[in-house]
């Protein structure tokens, strides 16, 4: 670094640290902390933003009590047009050193910004280190965006998600691709590509001019409230952009011209207007977001909220009157149970806590009479209503598997997911887990806050385990929870054959043999569909270990979709295969079914020789699954009992179940019976299987896929019932 302050702005060398007058610098106005860019030009609306927002306070106390700590230099780009440096990274430090130096400056943002900035007092001594700084200089935007990533997306000085949202942008718009910069930021691709759409969308509402964050109401800009929102599909319809997610990758201007109108109305209804002295009907994303996608989707709840009404009230003008009746009797119940554990809590003074306790009771009584009366005059009178109506599927909820001293959590995940498959409304709340937990619980506890801590810990580790199955599987899951975790919803509605092979797996683990979930409720599938539920499996196995090894697979497993008996299929493998002579040897059984292996796959080279990947699987769906390793009979037993010579290459041994394993359980699994494709594999490779599939390789039964997805989507409308 150079002793001497630089008087000339053109003498300070590319990547160097290097002293400079404070005069020569300026903020940035492409500020990625700045909300509302092309509203935020001027120095005073740049500080007072980021007084507002970056803790600028605390900083203008460290320096007049410690002067500036010229240790990490500002990171600089001289611009040619008045040969000064915009400040990329170190704003808020030039913007305390300015709010120092220039105190006209501090009555400018007074006026213009009604903003009232308290400068603390300074030392002489401390004064005179805001003179001079130290930079380092860059020749471009696109040369400081690691560092400045590294920093505020990864390191400790984090941006929030509306910086973080605009320097992913720009960073897309310089041609690095969202994988890239998915591995950058540490955040997943759909939440980065959810960001950046969400970028050109509010991009396209200032350019249009239907919305400008300058005319937002509230203060503090909720960036997540629309990124969030646009993930739903009732604002991707309302707005017309289709399958944005999913379909392409993001583009500037995403809103056709047709619906910018409804855009400028869905950017006021979440972050209201200055000018049109409304404020924003959403008061906390959860549940405010997903309510405001259920009234876009209805013609009366528009109505209602287009009259200025109460987001609650529009809200509940979309909802038929029998179902806000028996979700409210629910809701009472549960606050009532939650109201009796901590009945300790009521001393026996206060008499107006009796009295409305009392007036509880009798509101409760009046509600059951009425109840009563109606049910019994339907019952007198024999009538029949024409108009149909739903209830959603009671799921028994395991109390002994998820109790609170040693819960099965990949069980309290399965359940939440269940109840949201099968809900008419396609969503479960997480707090169901302590609602269903204090109905059945036989717990004793000394101490009531113990108890409610150790069911929040359910809720959260359930949270954890959820999250969990998306990073591993992404687009395949087919579940999404909401930012606070409170919300789950089933996305599947038209599953893909990853999400079909996750849904799949989620129901042939909790058949009645491996949990008490779905037994007795209506949704419990026939004796007749278990049978083919197995056989999609069998199906989903094939195509997944065909991925697995990247080549062509045969469903061997006995019935096999092609009807053939065990020697004549073996026989038409190895004709393939060519490796080792299909010879039974002396009395190896004349026609077993499939000698414990159910799939094949192989990746095979030009040169038809042997030396090349091959792989058997043991599909195991039923309570003995473990039971079932094929390692020594893959070495030993089936090589020896058909084949003379033996086979060279030695096969790969898979076992592939549909349930979902701890990762404390899984290294042993894997010891006892080899590879193990589970319930967080098998979709990803069913996926892979399908591009496989496309571009032409062999994977048997693989058309049979379809007819899974198709029977699946049926089934999950079995959680309503009409009566």
């Amino acid at each position: 670094m150079t002793g001497a302050a630089t008087q000339d702005p053109s003498d300070v060398q590319f990547r160097n640290t290097t002293k400079i007058n404070v005069d020569f610098l300026k903020l940035d106005r492409d500020n990625p902390r700045l909300a509302g860019r092309s509203a935020c030009t001027a120095e005073e609306c740049i500080i007072a933003q980021l007084y507002r927002g970056e803790d600028l306070g605390e900083l203008l106390q460290s320096i007049a009590a410690n002067g500036y700590m010229d240790i990490e230099p500002l990171l600089v780009l001289l611009d040619a047009a008045d040969q000064r440096f915009t400040v990329l990274e170190g704003n808020r430090r030039l913007a305390a050193i300015r709010l120092f130096r220039e105190p006209e400056l501090v009555d400018s943002i007074a006026r213009k910004e009604h903003l009232k900035i308290k400068v603390p007092e300074i030392s002489a001594t401390a004064s005179a280190t805001l003179s001079e700084v130290s930079v380092y200089r860059v020749p471009d935007r696109a040369a400081a965006r690691s560092f400045i990533g590294f920093k505020h997306i990864n390191g400790a000085a984090r941006w929030e998600s509306h910086a973080k949202a605009k320097f992913a942008a720009e960073w897309y718009r310089s041609g690095i691709s969202l994988e890239a910069i998915s591995e950058k930021i540490g955040d997943r691709h759909s939440t980065i590509k959810r960001m950046v759409v969400a970028i050109y969308v509010l991009e396209q509402a200032e350019k249009v001019g239907v919305f400008s964050l300058s005319d937002r109401k509230t203060i503090k800009f909720d960036f997540s409230h629309l990124y969030t929102a646009l993930a739903r599909a009732s604002y991707m319809e309302y707005l017309g952009l289709g399958s944005a997610w999913s379909g392409y990758d993001p583009r500037p201007e995403p809103v056709p011209e047709d619906k910018l109108e409804r855009l400028r109305e869905v950017l006021v209804w979440i972050y209201g207007s200055k000018e049109e002295n409304q404020e924003p009907v959403i008061q906390s994303q959860n549940p405010g977001i997903k309510h405001l996608g259920e009234i876009l989707e209805s013609g009366e709840g528009l109505h209602v909220l287009r009259a200025g009404r109460t987001l609650a009230e529009a809200h509940r003008s979309t909802r038929p009157a029998d179902a806000t009746f028996s979700e409210s009797l629910i809701q009472a119940r549960s606050v009532l149970h939650e109201l009796s554990f901590s009945l300790r809590g009521f001393d026996g003074h206060d008499r107006y806590l009796l009295n409305i306790a009392e007036d509880v009771s009798e509101t409760a009584q009046s509600i059951f009479g009425q109840m009563e009366k109606k049910i019994s005059q339907m019952k007198k009178k024999n009538i029949v209503t024409t108009r149909e109506a739903t209830v959603t599927v009671e799921l028994y909820f395991p109390h002994d598997e998820i109790d609170l001293q040693n819960p099965d959590i990949d069980l309290a995940a399965d359940y939440l997911e269940l109840t949201a498959f099968f809900s008419d409304q396609n969503r479960a709340s997480t707090r169901d887990l302590i609602n269903a937990n204090e109905i059945g619980s036989e717990d004793e506890y000394k101490e009531i806050d113990e108890e409610m801590a150790d069911r929040e810990k359910i809720v959260s580790d359930a949270v954890g385990r959820i999250e969990g199955r998306r990073c591993a599987l992404d687009a395949a899951y087919p579940f999404i929870l909401d930012d606070n975790g409170d919300i789950l919803e089933y996305i599947g509605e038209d599953p893909s054959y990853g999400t079909a092979a996750y849904l799949l797996s989620l129901v042939l683990s909790n058949l009645k043999s491996m949990s008490p979930i779905l037994d007795g409720s209506r949704v419990y599938p026939s004796d007749e569909e278990i049978s083919e539920l197995r056989k999609y499996f069998q199906y989903f196995a094939t195509a997944s270990l065909a991925a697995e090894v990247n080549g062509r697979a045969w469903s061997f497993g006995y019935p096999r979709p092609d009807g053939t008996n065990f020697r004549a299929k073996l026989t038409e493998i190895w004709e393939v295969l060519r490796d080792g002579t299909f010879q039974p040897a002396v009395g190896a059984p004349e026609n077993p079914k499939d000698d414990q292996i159910d799939v094949f796959a192989a990746r095979l080279h030009r040169d038809k020789l042997p030396g090349f990947l091959m792989a058997a699987g043991q599909v195991a769906t039923g309570k003995n699954w473990k039971d079932k390793s094929l390692k020594g009979h893959l070495s030993e037993g089936f090589p020896d009992r058909w084949f003379s010579p033996r086979p060279v290459a030695k096969m790969l041994c898979y076992h592939i179940i549909p349930f979902a394993r701890p990762d404390n359980k899984f290294y042993d699994d894997c010891r006892v019976l080899g590879n193990v494709l589970h319930r967080l594999r098998v979709p990803n490779r069913v996926a892979e299987a399908k591009r496989l599939h496309d571009g032409g390789e062999s994977i048997e039964a693989f058309d049979e896929l379809r007819t899974a997805v198709e029977w699946l989507k049926n089934y999950s409308t079995r959680g309503s019932a009409v009566i």
